[in-house]
Protein backbone atom coordinates (compact mmCIF):
# COMPACT_ATOMS: atom_id res chain seq x y z
CA UNK A 1 0.00 0.00 0.00
CA UNK A 2 2.24 2.47 0.90
CA UNK A 3 4.42 1.58 -2.27
CA UNK A 4 1.67 2.76 -4.11
CA UNK A 5 2.00 6.70 -2.60
CA UNK A 6 5.63 6.83 -3.07
CA UNK A 7 5.61 5.92 -6.94
CA UNK A 8 3.70 8.80 -7.79
CA UNK A 9 6.12 11.10 -6.16
CA UNK A 10 9.45 9.10 -7.36
CA UNK A 11 8.12 9.75 -10.97
CA UNK A 12 7.27 13.14 -10.51
CA UNK A 13 11.00 13.72 -9.14
CA UNK A 14 12.54 11.26 -11.21
CA UNK A 15 10.48 13.41 -14.60
CA UNK A 16 12.15 17.10 -12.89
CA UNK A 17 15.17 15.85 -13.02
CA UNK A 18 15.29 14.86 -16.55
CA UNK A 19 13.85 18.00 -17.21
CA UNK A 20 16.50 20.14 -15.38
CA UNK A 21 19.22 18.03 -16.86
CA UNK A 22 17.52 18.49 -20.41
CA UNK A 23 17.46 22.34 -19.65
CA UNK A 24 21.09 22.66 -18.17
CA UNK A 25 22.65 22.18 -21.40
CA UNK A 26 20.72 25.06 -22.79
CA UNK A 27 21.33 28.72 -22.15
CA UNK A 28 17.70 28.90 -20.45
CA UNK A 29 19.14 27.93 -17.25
CA UNK A 30 21.81 29.98 -16.83
CA UNK A 31 20.13 33.44 -14.84
CA UNK A 32 19.07 30.63 -12.26
CA UNK A 33 22.53 29.09 -11.88
CA UNK A 34 23.94 32.49 -11.34
CA UNK A 35 21.68 33.16 -8.43
CA UNK A 36 22.09 29.72 -6.90
CA UNK A 37 25.82 30.11 -7.26
CA UNK A 38 25.70 33.57 -5.44
CA UNK A 39 23.90 32.55 -2.39
CA UNK A 40 25.92 29.62 -1.86
CA UNK A 41 28.68 31.03 -2.18
CA UNK A 42 29.27 31.87 1.58
CA UNK A 43 27.97 28.30 2.77
CA UNK A 44 30.71 26.74 0.48
CA UNK A 45 33.09 28.64 1.86
CA UNK A 46 32.10 28.09 5.60
CA UNK A 47 31.80 24.35 5.28
CA UNK A 48 35.27 24.12 3.15
CA UNK A 49 36.69 26.03 6.08
CA UNK A 50 35.24 23.43 8.63
CA UNK A 51 36.44 20.80 7.19
CA UNK A 52 40.11 22.11 7.08
CA UNK A 53 40.14 21.88 10.56
CA UNK A 54 38.52 18.64 10.94
CA UNK A 55 40.89 15.39 11.76
CA UNK A 56 40.64 13.47 8.49
CA UNK A 57 42.90 10.94 9.82
CA UNK A 58 41.14 8.77 12.15
CA UNK A 59 42.92 6.10 12.23
CA UNK A 60 44.80 4.21 15.40
CA UNK A 61 48.42 4.91 15.70
CA UNK A 62 48.76 0.52 15.33
CA UNK A 63 46.94 0.74 11.78
CA UNK A 64 49.37 3.64 10.81
CA UNK A 65 52.67 1.56 11.86
CA UNK A 66 50.95 -1.30 10.01
CA UNK A 67 50.72 0.63 6.94
CA UNK A 68 53.74 1.95 7.03
CA UNK A 69 55.50 -1.27 7.29
CA UNK A 70 53.46 -2.84 4.57
CA UNK A 71 54.70 -0.06 2.07
CA UNK A 72 57.99 -0.85 3.18
CA UNK A 73 57.51 -4.59 2.84
CA UNK A 74 56.39 -4.00 -0.50
CA UNK A 75 59.10 -2.19 -1.80
CA UNK A 76 61.56 -4.89 -0.22
CA UNK A 77 59.45 -7.72 -2.15
CA UNK A 78 59.88 -5.32 -5.71
CA UNK A 79 63.44 -5.41 -5.53
CA UNK A 80 63.42 -8.75 -4.27
CA UNK A 81 61.36 -9.97 -7.15
CA UNK A 82 63.45 -7.69 -9.49
CA UNK A 83 66.42 -9.55 -8.44
CA UNK A 84 64.77 -12.72 -9.50
CA UNK A 85 63.63 -11.75 -12.69
CA UNK A 86 67.53 -10.76 -13.12
CA UNK A 87 68.53 -13.81 -11.78
CA UNK A 88 66.61 -16.10 -13.70
CA UNK A 89 67.70 -14.20 -17.23
CA UNK A 90 71.37 -14.86 -16.04
CA UNK A 91 70.59 -18.82 -15.41
CA UNK A 92 68.38 -18.66 -18.72
CA UNK A 93 71.54 -17.56 -20.68
CA UNK A 94 74.01 -20.36 -19.14
CA UNK A 95 71.07 -22.39 -19.40
CA UNK A 96 71.83 -23.02 -22.78
CA UNK A 97 74.48 -26.76 -23.36
CA UNK A 98 77.67 -26.23 -24.03
CA UNK A 99 79.16 -27.84 -26.58
CA UNK A 100 81.11 -31.00 -26.52
CA UNK A 101 83.80 -30.96 -28.79
CA UNK A 102 84.66 -34.83 -29.86
CA UNK A 103 88.22 -33.75 -30.55
CA UNK A 104 90.12 -30.44 -31.12
CA UNK A 105 93.54 -29.75 -32.93
CA UNK A 106 95.37 -26.60 -33.09
CA UNK A 107 94.97 -24.17 -36.32
CA UNK A 108 96.91 -21.38 -37.64
CA UNK A 109 95.20 -18.33 -38.53
CA UNK A 110 95.55 -17.05 -41.59
CA UNK A 111 93.49 -14.66 -42.40
CA UNK A 112 91.13 -11.97 -40.53
CA UNK A 113 88.16 -10.03 -41.91
CA UNK A 114 86.55 -7.14 -40.35
CA UNK A 115 88.93 -6.46 -38.21
CA UNK A 116 90.37 -2.95 -37.39
CA UNK A 117 92.66 -3.06 -33.81
CA UNK A 118 90.54 -0.71 -31.23
CA UNK A 119 87.76 -0.19 -33.40
CA UNK A 120 85.71 -3.64 -34.21
CA UNK A 121 86.91 -7.42 -32.98
CA UNK A 122 86.83 -10.21 -36.25
CA UNK A 123 84.17 -11.18 -38.08
CA UNK A 124 85.37 -14.28 -39.46
CA UNK A 125 88.67 -16.00 -39.19
CA UNK A 126 90.41 -18.03 -41.96
CA UNK A 127 92.51 -20.84 -41.15
CA UNK A 128 94.89 -23.46 -42.52
CA UNK A 129 92.42 -26.66 -41.37
CA UNK A 130 89.19 -27.94 -43.82
CA UNK A 131 87.15 -30.55 -45.00
CA UNK A 132 89.59 -33.06 -44.96
CA UNK A 133 89.96 -32.40 -41.28
CA UNK A 134 85.84 -32.87 -40.73
CA UNK A 135 85.29 -28.81 -40.92
CA UNK A 136 82.63 -27.36 -43.20
CA UNK A 137 81.28 -24.05 -43.43
CA UNK A 138 79.25 -22.16 -40.98
CA UNK A 139 80.93 -24.84 -37.90
CA UNK A 140 81.43 -23.02 -34.78
CA UNK A 141 84.13 -24.00 -32.45
CA UNK A 142 85.70 -22.95 -29.32
CA UNK A 143 88.91 -20.89 -29.86
CA UNK A 144 92.05 -20.28 -27.42
CA UNK A 145 94.12 -18.01 -28.57
CA UNK A 146 97.81 -18.42 -27.90
CA UNK A 147 99.90 -15.60 -28.79
CA UNK A 148 103.75 -16.24 -30.11
CA UNK A 149 106.14 -13.69 -30.55
CA UNK A 150 109.75 -14.05 -31.71
CA UNK A 151 112.40 -11.15 -31.57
Amino acid sequence: MQRQKIFPVFLLFLSLSLVIALLSKTPVLSPVYSVLETVMLPAQRSVYATSLHVKSDTRSPEVIRLEKENAKLQTELARLQAIVRENQALHDQFAAAPTQATSLFPATVSGVTGYFPGISSAETLTIDRGSSDGLHIGLSFPITIFCERTL
